[in-house]
């Protein structure tokens, strides 16, 4: 790392420690990791940086349980920076893979489907590879993209090869089921998953506002947990259509660094454990309406 980016790093730890002298235990916790090297020093801004105590807590404890997917995302990056167009950086978002990561294993969920490939399914494939889960689908609606991943990951993970592949989906219009402005993959399975995670298609200068394709293929029971990355427009649109459907659907936001969104169940056998589990790091989204 550059001398630089250590200064930095240095100054971000002694800067928070400052504003918040009562956390310093906590602090001086996450340090020892660092210098043991539980946690890598390329995430300090996000440990130490100005944001809530719990937040910084929960940042270094799934870090730390997280370590050893982190080679995995560098190459990962390797293989896609050596295409440019495919570079991309993982840093911003690795800690909402190490959270789905996380939240995946203590929930013993076993299928999962993500809208949107990139350095998630390397995450996914990994958990697929070690049988911690037994399905996992991921769609894509770029070839581009999907050709990228799916290289990537067999290239990583060579004994997947058999049993993974990005499958690809046009996205069509979803006016005529009431949606206006809203979109889908038509070729998504119909079936229901325990984990649903959207982080696609890309909107950006599309007619399209927001994509509501789990609801209309229907892959979500009271179980099901659905996590979004961004995506506000989304998740309000998702959010509105779940609770038409039952009014026990709840909406949390994750704590920084992250900017997604989970929804769950308040009748699901999962709710209690998971708002207990992540309670000083979860926040209860303000209503849409």
């Amino acid at each position: 790392m550059k001398f630089g980016h250590v200064i930095e790093s240095i100054k971000n730890i002694f800067s928070y420690l400052s504003r918040y002298p009562f956390h310093i235990l906590n602090d001086f916790s996450n340090l020892i990791k660092i210098i043991k090297k539980d946690i890598p020093v390329l995430y300090t801004d996000h440990i130490f940086g100005n944001i809530a105590h719990q937040a910084r807590y929960k940042i270094g404890e799934i870090y730390s349980e997280n370590i050893a997917l982190i080679n995995l995302l560098k190459d990962f990056d390797q293989l896609r920076i050596a295409d440019n167009k495919t570079k991309v950086s993982f840093k911003s978002d690795s800690f909402d893979l190490f959270f789905m990561t996380n939240l995946i294993k203590k929930f013993k969920l076993k299928s999962i489907i993500e809208y949107g490939s990139g350095a998630s399914t390397i995450a996914f494939a990994d958990l697929l590879e070690k049988k911690i889960i037994n399905k996992f689908i991921s769609i894509e609606s770029e070839t581009k993209w999907k050709k990228s991943t799916e290289d990537c990951v067999k290239k990583l993970i060579p004994g997947i090869s058999n049993n993974f592949e990005v499958s690809f989906s046009p996205i069509s219009d979803a006016r005529d089921f009431g949606y206006k402005n809203g979109c889908f993959y038509s070729l998504a399975p119909k079936e229901i998953f325990d984990f649903i995670y959207i982080d696609g298609p890309n909107l950006t200068n599309s007619k399209y506002k927001y994509s509501i394709c789990p609801i209309l293929v229907k892959q979500i029971s009271i179980n099901t947990i659905i996590f979004v990355d961004g995506r506000a427009t989304t998740c309000k649109e998702i959010k509105k259509a779940l609770i038409n459907k039952n009014i026990y659907w709840k909406e949390f936001a994750v704590g920084f660094p992250s900017d997604d969104t989970i929804f769950i169940n308040s009748k699901s056998k999962k709710y209690k454990l998971l708002v207990s589990s992540y309670s000083d790091f979860l926040l209860k989204k303000p209503s849409y309406y």
